[in-house]
């Protein structure tokens, strides 16, 4: 039974993980600013991935 509740709590913040991420990365390429984190637009990227490069150009620029 704690096994259980463990994995519910995992995959609970897990989920919403992804959620913040995709949603921030959504946000990025809806304000055009998917070719300033990713200058190869033609990729594909995720919008999580789009998201990770956005905060770490913002991390890199200060």
């Amino acid at each position: 039974m704690r096994a259980t509740a463990s994995l519910e709590r995992l995959v609970l913040v897990t989920s919403t993980a992804t959620l913040l991420l995709v949603s921030a990365g959504l946000q990025v390429v809806e304000q055009g600013l998917q070719r300033m984190v990713d200058p190869h637009w033609q990729r594909g990227l995720s919008y999580t991935k789009i998201d990770l490069l956005a905060v770490q150009y913002a991390l890199g620029r200060g």
